[in-house]
């Protein structure tokens, strides 16, 4: 027969260990927390030029046409002794890229958008001169930022047709 010592400390044991059981099973359970992605994935290239390649094509080739009318006019002022002075952009063109570019996600487009937006910004920069002397000048400068927004709008079409 067991020793009734021995029974009551394996009893004493089988106790604390239930015990043990009992509250570990009570325990509450960490909570599962679901974390929602917090920004929708990019969209391809394709994707962002299906919204702004038409437009933005549209926009450049219209800015074109009004540049080149412009430096035929500044040409026939100085010609005729006149100083000449261009205003093109009008605040359409901008706020419209800027509507265009609030829909695009892909960092590579908006980058092509920004480069379209700053060369047509460098015309705002060009200062119509003050006398005959920098007229030449300011043709050469409006000719050449004609050029950069020309290349801005090509590298966007580029990027949207190899993607």
């Amino acid at each position: 027969m067991p020793n009734s010592f021995f029974a009551a400390r394996v009893g004493g044991i089988l106790m604390v260990s239930v015990l043990a059981c009992s509250v570990t099973a009570c325990a509450a359970e960490p909570e599962l927390h679901f974390t929602s992605p917090t920004m929708a994935p990019e969209q391809t290239i394709l994707e962002a030029c299906a919204i702004s390649g038409d437009e933005i094509n549209r926009l450049t080739a219209e800015a074109e046409q009004q540049i080149r009318a412009g430096i035929e006019q500044a040409g026939a002022d100085l010609a005729s002794g006149q100083l000449p002075k261009i205003d093109v952009f009008s605040d359409t063109f901008d706020s419209t890229l800027a509507e265009i570019e609030a829909q695009i996600s892909n960092a590579e487009v908006v980058a092509a958008i920004d480069n379209v937006r700053a060369a047509a910004q460098g015309f705002g920069e060009i200062q119509a001169p003050d006398s005959m002397l920098g007229a030449p000048g300011y043709i050469t400068s409006l000719v050449k930022q004609s050029g950069e927004l020309a290349q801005a709008g090509k590298d966007l079409q580029a990027l949207c047709t190899t993607n």
